[in-house]
């Protein structure tokens, strides 16, 4: 299953929720491999981070550019999961990847929104239905949610995509959200995911239902 977590947008946590669904897979016995397709080379520094902690178990990390399309279902033949990590810029690879994905995770900031970055993954996901004949299976994760509750943005964001008839049918938003919390921010010093750094916490609990969201009965992360 090929898994790309991709927007035009920087500064979304594509790098954090990339890293954090590869510990949460691997955790559940998964064979996966980790794909940065990041010019800034996020996921290969938190691997590096990794190995400098001894974190287990290992999660392998290979960079890719260019069309990397059959390379991906190269992949895709020998793990259970292809997780990729994109950069914050519209790219070839970006758009080789959508082609292949089994599953395109959108994050969103609401705080930050960027409707010409929103607009590129909508753009992409058309491009994506005429050229196969079938939408991509993409959502729009929103992400780093304030957790004082007064700050109502998320609920904003989620509302504009839930009834704009385009952003509905191509990118709905996932009922799960990954608030802005220490957790997310923390465990990647240390080449980790929440689930690993803070299992009990409310970071992690969020994982969880993301991956219960994403994977249903496919996946059971302890």
């Amino acid at each position: 299953m090929i898994i790309l977590v991709a927007t035009e947008k920087g500064g979304v946590g594509k790098s954090t929720i990339s890293t954090n669904l590869a510990v949460a897979l691997r955790l559940a016995g998964k064979d996966i491999i980790l794909v940065d397709i990041d010019p800034q080379g996020s996921a290969t520094r938190w691997q590096r981070l990794r190995q400098e902690h001894e974190q287990e178990p290992r999660i392998p990390v290979v960079a890719m550019t260019g069309r990397i399309g059959a390379d991906l279902l190269a992949l895709d033949e020998k793990y259970e999961f292809v997780l990729v990590d994109a950069g914050g810029r519209d790219s070839i690879e970006i758009r080789d990847a959508a082609l292949v994905a089994d599953l395109w995770v959108i994050p969103a900031v609401a705080s930050a929104f960027d409707s010409l970055a929103m607009d590129t993954a909508l753009t992409i996901c058309m491009g994506v239905e005429r050229q196969t004949g079938n939408p991509p299976r993409a959502y729009t994760l929103i992400n780093k949610v304030p957790t004082l509750p007064t700050i109502q943005d998320a609920n904003e964001l989620d509302t504009m995509l839930r009834e704009d008839e385009d952003y509905a049918h191509y990118m709905p938003p996932l009922n799960s959200r990954l608030s802005e919390r220490l957790d997310f921010q923390r465990s990647p010093r240390k080449g980790a995911g929440v689930l690993e750094y803070a299992p009990t916490g409310k970071a992690a609990d969020e994982m969880r239902a993301l991956c219960a969201e994403l994977f249903e009965d496919m996946v059971v992360v302890p």
